[in-house]
């Protein structure tokens, strides 16, 4: 396990990851990849197709796209301090729509396209384009890069670009009748710069450990300046045993000269959540007219799930989520909505993932007593087997009475929610929402049809507010909890109301804040008894 990104420099050219610190690359995917996700409503488009109005896309969305952009970029070793360029984002706004508007991609659209403008044409010829998904999404579907005819993977290259100084960005809703979808473009023809330092290659996946959702059958090795023509590559298993693949010819001007090939489903199979590793050679690079020494390194992928720390507080302990029926297309959690969580998701297939712990970094905090809306919708508007628990008393079962919240057959689901005074407060408790095929005998810890599992977290306050100002009740004695009304004895934070004849004992200290006295109260201190006000 000794591969690593190869410094050119002793300067660092990003903000470091170890690439082999399992929790530290696992704590920045939760951070900086699962929390850049964009809801539509987050997205906030305010164009209209009807009208022709590129309109804008929210801040909130945008800083989470160049957040994400910049993930990838760390991940494989790259300066991860690009920005958007708001120039740009006006014209790849312009271009979107005109996407959206014809539902289709076009790099050179003709002035006859609907919601056709010049900034729109501008847009279109120096930016990624892509259907279907918007914002930081978009930014996935562009780094996999699966579809046919994208064997270049010119838009992972250029997101990729070692010279890159900034993007620019925009997101508009499509015609589609079908679906709610939307139109998405990238600038990527900004100015560049060579950085300080660069790594030895751009591969990606990179070498160390890689959360396996964001793994591609369709990797790529990247070297600026690079003559592939006669280069070999060669994966091995974990074991040593060699790995079959398919070369794609070199070629495509798009940011750094690369190598690419695909690798079979069967061999980016996941079983449980034990790692898998690839060891990569590539050889006859030439750099310079001189043929390099072969480039070995070895990815490892790594269960997202498996995360042993939370950067802030961990939640409670839960049932561990068995998996079984592969990773639908069918099946999954579109979107799910609670108090302040707003989150957008896929199918299970398309996000790579059957379960995902977001309880660390997406949370939400409630009052007992109170009644809140959750909205719940599955993928591609199937229906669904659609299921929601909180684990109220925090047993990490999901089986105690009133936990099960939501149970629904539906694309879709509205429920409220009325959290219960008796649950656990003042501890990061975990809900749990589940969407399957419907005919899945799916349960809270088990995952039967292909479906997804997603956990988030819950903070629950109490509906009654914290006892700070003491009145007491009747004659009594300092420390007795009946003398006073919050049935407890007064701490030195508090303020008390002294209407009784009240005592303190010989030699006792009692301290608090303020004292007030009432009428009729009286205070009595026995042999070397004291008050002390704290202030």
């Amino acid at each position: 396990m000794g591969d690593s990104l190869v410094i050119r420099s002793a300067a660092p050219a990003r903000s470091l990851v170890d690439p082999w610190n399992r929790n530290a690359i696992l704590a920045d995917y939760y951070q900086n990849y699962l929390g850049s996700a964009v809801s539509d409503n987050e997205l906030n488009w305010t164009g209209n197709l009807a009208s022709c109005i590129p309109g804008t896309i929210s801040q909130v969305a945008q800083n989470r796209t160049i957040q994400r952009i910049n993930y990838y970029r760390r991940l494989v070793g790259l300066p991860d301090n690009m920005t958007f360029d708001p120039s740009r984002n006006t014209e790849t706004q312009a271009a979107a729509l005109i996407m959206g508007a014809n539902n289709q991609l076009n790099h050179t659209p003709p002035s006859t396209s609907l919601c056709y403008s010049s900034a729109g044409l501008s847009g279109a010829s120096n930016s990624n384009l892509g259907l279907g998904f918007h914002s930081s999404r978009a930014v996935k579907q562009y780094i996999d890069d699966r579809t046919p005819g994208n064997e270049e993977v010119g838009h992972r290259r250029w997101i990729l670009y070692s010279r890159a100084t900034s993007f620019g960005h925009g997101s508009a809703r499509t015609s589609n009748p079908n679906f709610v979808t939307f139109a998405d473009a990238l600038w990527i023809a900004n100015p560049t710069t060579t950085p300080a330092s660069l790594p030895q290659y751009i591969a990606f996946p990179p070498a160390g450990y890689v959360p396996r959702t964001l793994i591609p059958d369709r990797w790529s090795f990247s070297i600026p300046g690079a003559n592939f023509s006669s280069a070999n590559v060669t994966l091995q298993d974990g074991l040593g045993a060699p790995l079959s693949l398919t070369t794609h010819t070199p070629g495509g001007a798009y940011g750094d000269n690369t190598l690419v090939w695909n690798l079979p489903a069967t061999d980016l199979a996941w079983t449980g959540s034990a790692d898998k590793s690839f060891r990569v050679t590539v050889s006859n690079v030439i750099q310079n007219g001189v043929t390099q020494p072969p480039y070995s390194y070895t990815v490892v992928a790594i269960d997202p799930s498996t995360v042993t720390s939370c950067p802030g507080t961990s939640p409670v302990a839960s049932c561990s989520v068995t998996v079984s029926g592969g990773q639908s297309v069918f099946y999954g959690t579109a979107a799910f909505r609670f108090n302040t969580i707003d989150t957008q998701s896929s199918s299970a297939s398309n996000d790579g993932q059957n379960y995902t712990d977001l309880s660390c970094v997406t949370q939400t905090t409630v009052t007992a007593g109170s009644s809140y809306t959750l909205n719940l919708q599955g993928a591609a508007s199937n229906v669904h087997r659609l299921r929601v628990w909180i684990d109220y008393n925090g047993n990490g079962q999901f089986t105690d009475s009133g936990e099960q919240v939501v149970a629904s057959s539906a694309g879709s689901v509205s429920a409220v929610v009325t959290i219960p005074t008796t649950a656990s407060v003042n501890t990061l408790l975990r809900i749990r929402v589940m969407a399957d095929a419907p005919s899945s005998a799916t349960t809270a810890c088990a995952l039967t049809d292909g479906g997804q599992v997603d956990d988030y977290g819950l903070w629950i306050q109490s509906s009654t507010p914290p006892c700070t100002v003491m009145t007491t009740v009747q004659n009594g004695n300092w420390t007795s909890p009946a003398t006073w009304s919050c049935n407890r004895a007064p701490l030195a934070t508090d303020q008390v109301r002294i209407g009784h004849s009240i005592t303190v004992g010989a030699g006792a200290t009692v301290q608090v804040a303020k004292v007030t006295y009432l009428n009729g109260g009286r205070l009595s201190l026995l042999s070397s008894a004291r008050l002390k006000l704290i202030p």
